[in-house]
């Protein structure tokens, strides 16, 4: 397992606390996500934001409990999510984790945090088999293909008035699943689904697919999957004048697509969870911080820092009912499991019986002029 230093930040929960931890006066939650690889920038982001989330916590405090925010690379492979889940797990210091980034990597490690008793909130795993396995350990701040694929889906159908797609997915558990409900949600919509195709990650030649997406002339060409792939596909659809609207789903909805796809990216309507964190009252602070620390936030930052908080809530208030000396897995699991009505940076958090969060929606983003655009 490739492994990012560990990132510490001293911090004491909100009130007084007393009592000496079971192994010592450090507190572990893990990190895991890609720091190397072509999905780098984004687990870099969701890094930071936990790591944020650690120091102002300990800028509120006097003393107190260490906390350590421990960051692992797994790489959004599965053979590595593994690995770093079964560290993680065997740690005894670790409460909690925050990740995994891709749904194909919460998938399996989700079932070695559970089987530790360890807690894992993911800001950004889709596929609704995270949570519906009954898993009571396991949460996410972000909301699932069903509501991203058929909110698309319906958008394009109803909305935008189109008729014909043609379906790309990048057979990942987050891609092929997101693209099998917008599949879904076109059919409910009487359009015709006229091609539903799987890509590899990784490759770099997708015109053979693309030549015969092009003869069967779709208004639409939808793609479930990530931002590298995502722009290769755009410029190769370029290339062979494919000309229809490619409307993605929201593993495109970062700077980079608009950087490796160049003029290709023009027109993009992009799905993702939250209108631009700007103009989110809630998220305005924790923008200006985080960029004024780390650059520009990117796409499940501020949904990561709800993650952290959360955990840093549920720990903090099982050292004040019964003492870090009492303080188990199994406590901050059942603490995180009753948020409800949370105020976070991306709304109100509740989760439900599934570890779901209630309420989300999608929004619509057009590429022009090399920036993204919010269709209200």
């Amino acid at each position: 397992m490739k492994k990012l230093a560990v990132l510490s930040a001293v911090f004491a929960p909100f009130l007084l606390l007393s009592g000496c931890a079971k192994h010592g006066d450090t507190i572990k939650i893990g990190v895991a996500v890609p720091l190397t690889g072509p999905q780098a920038a984004i687990g870099k982001d969701v890094a930071n934001a936990v790591m944020l989330a650690a120091e102002e916590f300990n800028a509120k405090t006097r003393q107190g409990l260490k906390i350590e925010i421990v960051v692992c690379d797994d790489q959004s492979q599965v053979k590595e999510a593994v690995n770093v889940a079964n560290k993680l797990a065997a740690d005894p210091d670790c409460y909690a984790v925050v990740g995994h980034l891709v749904s194909g990597c919460s998938l399996p490690a989700s079932g070695i945090y559970n089987n530790a008793g360890l807690t894992m909130i993911t800001p950004s795993s889709t596929n609704p088999q995270i949570t519906l396995r009954g898993l009571k350990n396991v949460f996410r701040t972000c909301p699932v293909d069903d509501v991203l694929g058929s909110g698309a889906g319906e958008y394009a159908a109803k909305k935008l008035h189109k008729k014909s797609f043609a379906i790309l997915h990048d057979k990942t558990a987050y891609g092929q699943g997101v693209a099998e409900e917008f599949r879904k949600s076109v059919l409910a919509s009487s359009g015709k689904v006229l091609s539903f195709d799987g890509v590899s990650q990784g490759e770099m030649d997708y015109s053979a697919v693309l030549t015969k997406i092009k003869e069967l002339k779709p208004e639409v060409l939808y793609f479930g999957g990530m931002y590298p792939e995502g722009a290769l596909i755009a410029k190769q659809m370029s290339s062979l004048n494919l000309k229809c609207l490619l409307l993605a789903a929201d593993g495109l909805y970062v700077p980079e697509y608009i950087r490796l796809a160049e003029k290709a990216a023009e027109g993009t309507i992009i799905t993702f969870v939250a209108p631009p964190y700007e103009k989110v009252s809630s998220a305005k602070a924790f923008v200006e911080r985080f960029n004024e620390k780390y650059g520009e936030v990117k796409i499940y930052a501020p949904y990561a820092y709800d993650a952290a908080n959360i955990i840093i809530n549920a720990i903090a208030k099982g050292v004040n009912e019964g003492g870090l000396n009492k303080l188990s897995r199994a406590k901050v699991s059942e603490n995180v499991s009753k948020t409800a009505k949370y105020p976070g940076v991306t709304g109100e958090i509740t989760f439900d019986a599934k570890g779901d969060v209630l309420g989300k929606r999608v929004y619509f983003y057009k590429v022009e002029n090399g920036k993204f655009v919010w269709l209200q």
